[in-house]
C-alpha cells in the first residue's frame, strides 16, 4: 500500500513566470546541499541568506537543521531560537530544539522542551515524546501514552501464534486511505517508509499493530491511523474466516 503526497506549486501552469533571483537560486542550492548531506555548504548558504533576510523563518529553521546535521548543536539551537522569535506559532522551532537536545543526550533540557510544547501543541509534544528513551520517560514520570512498539521480524516469527499471510491465505481489502504527511515532516523533508506488522482478524478488524520500521515527526503515527481505517474481508481457511498476520507498508515521498 502506497501513501505518497506530492507537494508542488504548479508554476508550470501559471500564465506568467518570474525569473529566479540570485537569492532564490542560493536558496535552492542550500536545499540541495542539505538534501545531499553537505551540511557545511548548506550552513554557509543559509547563513548568508539569514543575514540578507533576518525575518525569514524558513531560512533560520533550515539553518538550524543544517547545524544539527553537522552536529554543531549549540549553533543549531541558536538558529532555532531565532526562527522562533520570527514565528513562534506553530512552535515548530521549539519542537526542533527538543530534538536537538535529544541528539545531544541532554535529557533534562529535552524534558523541559516537552513540557513547554504540552502547553502549546499537543501533537508536537507527542511526536517529541515518541523519541524519548523509555528510561527517561520513567525517570521523569512522563505520560504513559501509547508508545510505538518496535519489533524485529525475528521476534514476530518467534512469538506469533497467528498464521502468517500467504498467497492462498490473505484478506481482501475493500477500503483504504493514504497516510497523511505531517506538516513538520514536510518541513524537515522526511522521506522513507513505515512498515507495520498487523493481525487481519477473522472479525474483520486490524489488531495488534507493531512497528517494524518507522519514521519521525509523526509519520509513524500517521501510518498507524491509516492502517486502522482499512476495511477488508477476512482470509478464509477451511471454509471459515481466519486471522492472519502480515505487513502493511506506507511510502512517504516528497516530489
Amino acid at each position: 500500500m502506497i501513501a505518497a503526497i506530492c507537494f508542488s506549486l504548479l508554476l508550470a501552469f501559471a500564465p506568467t513566470t518570474k525569473p529566479l533571483t540570485i537569492q532564490d537560486k542560493d536558496y535552492e542550492k542550500a536545499r540541495e546541499a542539505f538534501s545531499e548531506g553537505n551540511y557545511q555548504k548548506a550552513i554557509e548558504l543559509y547563513s548568508r541568506l539569514a543575514e540578507e533576510n533576518p525575518n525569514n523563518f524558513n531560512t533560520h529553521f533550515r539553518l538550524g537543521l543544517s547545524y544539527r546535521g553537522a552536529k554543531q548543536y549549540d549553533n543549531s539551537i541558536k538558529a532555532f531560537e531565532r526562527a522562533d522569535r520570527v514565528q513562534p506559532d506553530p512552535p515548530f522551532a521549539q519542537y526542533e530544539i527538543g530534538k536537538t537536545y535529544l541528539a545531544m543526550k541532554n535529557h533534562e533540557a529535552a524534558v523541559k522542551q516537552y513540557l513547554l510544547l504540552q502547553g502549546k501543541d499537543l501533537e508536537l509534544a507527542q511526536y517529541l515524546l515518541d523519541m524519548f528513551p523509555q528510561e527517561v520517560i520513567e525517570k521523569h514520570q512522563l505520560p504513559s501514552t501509547e508508545k510505538l512498539l518496535i519489533v524485529t521480524k525475528k521476534e514476530l516469527s518467534e512469538n506469533s501464534r497467528i498464521l502468517p499471510m500467504a498467497a492462498s491465505l490473505r484478506p481482501t481489502v475493500t477500503y483504504r486511505e493514504r497516510a497523511k504527511y505531517t506538516e513538520i515532516a514536510r518541513m524537515n523533508m522526511i522521506q522513507g517508509k513505515v512498515l507495520l506488522n498487523v493481525v487481519w482478524s477473522s472479525a474483520g478488524e486490524i489488531t495488534d499493530i507493531r512497528v517494524v520500521s518507522g519514521l519521525p515527526d509523526g509519520l509513524t503515527r500517521s501510518a498507524i491511523e491509516a492502517v486502522k481505517k482499512i476495511r477488508f474481508q477476512p482470509a478464509i481457511k477451511d471454509g471459515q474466516p481466519a486471522s492472519v498476520r502480515g505487513n502493511v507498508e506506507f511510502n512517504f515521498t516528497l516530489y
